[in-house]
């Protein structure tokens, strides 16, 4: 499913990215700051275009959050919760994606993800296309899903030794059955 972003979509995201700090991704072994702030935004506009997606829908989101937390805040928490469903966002830029392949990245030390994992737990996962100021909703997929099927890989990055990656070739061919959006 696409997903179109209006021109404040757009603007509000990249305020955003520009204004959050994300001096420490250098600890993740990523210094370059005009991907960092593109990340940024492509995650944020990741969130908008979920949410958009459930509320036509009919299902009650949280809103994405636009707030600005200092390293000590850093949560863990859900992108998106609602009173049945707990969705994690990963979203990857279209570029990224024809680079490396369909894929999305973890952070290992998300607990939510790798260790309290609930039966309301999804992944949504997003491709954004800044050019064409759209996202494409890929797939939903029940986090237990990605545990019991081993969906979770290396990045094809050596050096993003903290992460864990799921492919979209994989997701196809494992979980065909399972997606919610194909």
């Amino acid at each position: 499913m696409i997903i179109k972003f209006t021109s404040q979509d757009i603007k509000k995201c990249k305020e955003f990215a520009n204004k959050i700090d994300t001096g420490f991704y250098a600890t993740r072994n990523q210094s370059n700051n005009e991907k960092r702030i593109k990340d940024q935004i492509v995650g944020k506009l990741g969130e908008l275009a979920t949410y958009v997606y459930f509320k036509d829908k009919a299902v009650e989101l949280t809103q994405p959050d636009f707030k600005l937390y200092s390293k000590a805040e850093k949560s863990w928490d859900f992108d998106l919760k609602g009173n049945d469903i707990n969705l994690h966002v990963k979203s990857q830029a279209i570029e990224q994606a024809k680079r490396y392949g369909e894929s999305w990245i973890f952070q290992n030390q998300d607990k939510h993800i790798f260790r309290d994992v609930s039966d309301k737990d999804y992944v949504c996962f997003v491709t954004v296309d800044l050019d064409n100021q759209s996202a494409e909703i890929k797939s939903i997929v029940k986090l237990e899903e990605l545990h019991k099927k081993d969906l979770f890989k290396k990045p094809k990055l050596a050096y993003l030794t903290s992460k864990s990656a799921v492919y979209f070739d994989d997701l196809k061919k494992t979980l065909k059955d399972k997606l919610l959006v194909k």
